[in-house]
Order: structure tokens, then sequence, then C-alpha cells
């Protein structure tokens, strides 16, 4: 997960951008974060390549819980990273069934957490009755999303553009130079050859020593907010 993002009113592309920068600045690895930017960039100028001269595919990215949609609307960092790549987001907060109706999107992106399955959260939709002539339902365009790549995904920015890149234009991927994006074990650095990771911190140990839990959070998110004013 990002900060700067978060701290925003409007998640952006650009804002995970900076959180990138940012970690890159913190860990002294600001020619490998730019490295993961120029590979986002690659793959975001090929999603418009490919949106040229036609007309942007209506999309709907959401979480449905307990029957209500917690829509990732246009100013979502889902919903940017998907408008900067040709697509029309739809939906705002408060949408019900009627409303996914008659917007009719022709794809809707499903929104999910790690304790529901991707076969689970796309049963949410094509399973429901309300649904059913929706036309991303009728023609199977219904696209699991793992939670961390539709909210502020941070490094893992990369990942949400090629998985929009493959829903939307069927390109499986552009960047392929780019580090991979993964978690290492704890205490690993947040940048190896050819990787880059975000970093598990051991509050126990180095400067952080001897101190309270929740007055280390404190440091650390401050040193971040420093860095993005």
């Amino acid at each position: 997960t990002s900060i700067n993002s978060v701290l925003k009113d409007n998640q952006s592309l650009e804002n995970e951008y900076a959180d990138i920068r940012n970690i890159g600045i913190i860990y002294n690895k600001v020619e490998e974060a730019e490295a993961i930017i120029s590979a986002i960039e690659a793959d975001v100028a090929k999603g418009k390549e490919a949106a040229a001269g036609q007309d942007p595919q209506r999309i709907f990215i959401a979480e449905k819980y307990e029957g209500e949609y917690d829509v990732y609307h246009a100013k979502s960092a889902a919903g940017d990273i998907a408008t900067q790549l040709g697509a029309e987001v739809l939906g705002e907060k408060g949408w019900t069934d009627e409303q996914i109706v008659d917007a009719n999107p022709e794809a809707i992106f499903a929104v999910h957490v790690s304790s529901v399955s991707d076969e689970e959260a796309v049963a949410l939709y094509t399973e429901n009755p309300a649904l059913a002539s929706v036309d991303a339902v009728k023609n199977g365009r219904v696209y699991p999303v793992v939670y961390s790549l539709a909210y502020t995904p941070g490094v893992r920015t990369g990942e949400t553009v090629k998985l929009f890149l493959q829903a939307l234009y069927g390109i499986e991927s552009i960047g392929k130079d780019a580090p991979a994006v993964s978690i290492p074990p704890a205490g690993a650095p947040l940048f190896q050859k050819g990787k880059i990771f975000m970093q598990k911190i051991d509050l126990k140990d180095g400067i952080f020593k001897g101190l309270p839990i929740y007055f280390c959070t404190l440091i650390l998110l401050a040193v971040v907010l420093v860095l993005s004013i």
C-alpha cells in the first residue's frame, strides 16, 4: 500500500509514481525506482496506443460487500489507471444494481480481499439475476482484481496496469525488462537485482530499538510525509 495516495483527496497514477520515488529516496535506490516507473509508463503508452481511434470501453470497478458496492470511480487509483489506458470508468459512491444495469458496462472488474477467491468475486456479478442483461456479464467480461492492486497499489502499480492491458486489449505484457514486484521475508532489502520489494521493517532493531511500536510507526509516516511535500 502506498502513502501519498492515501493522504490525498483524489488518488491517481501520478500519486503512485510519487510513492515509488519516495521509497527510492528513503532507501537510496533512486535509479531502481525510476526504472520501475519507466517500465510502467511504457505499458501505459501501449494502452493509449491500443485505445486510439476507438470508443473508450465502458468499465465498472467495484468490490461488492454485504450487498453494497464499494465503487472505484475515475478518481480512485484503479480508476485513474484505467482512464490513463483509455477506458471510461463508470460509477459513483452508492451505485446499486439498477444503476449498473442502466450504465451497461462492457467490462466489470470485481475487486476482492484475500479471504474471497477470484471465482467467488466474479460470481457476485455473474450469478446476480439483476445484472443478467449487462453486457459485461453476458459476454463473460467480469474480471477479478485483488484489493491490493486496486487501492493505492504502490510498488505493485505495474501489475495493475498489466491487468487492465490484458482485460481491455488482450495485451499480455510490454515492460518485460521491468523489475518484478514481490514481498520478501522480514528484514530483506527493499531492492535486489531485478526486483523491487516493499520493505518489512523490524521495529525492534536498529534506531527503533526500545521504542513503542506506535511511536516507531509515527516516525516512519513522518519521514514519508516530509518527502511528499
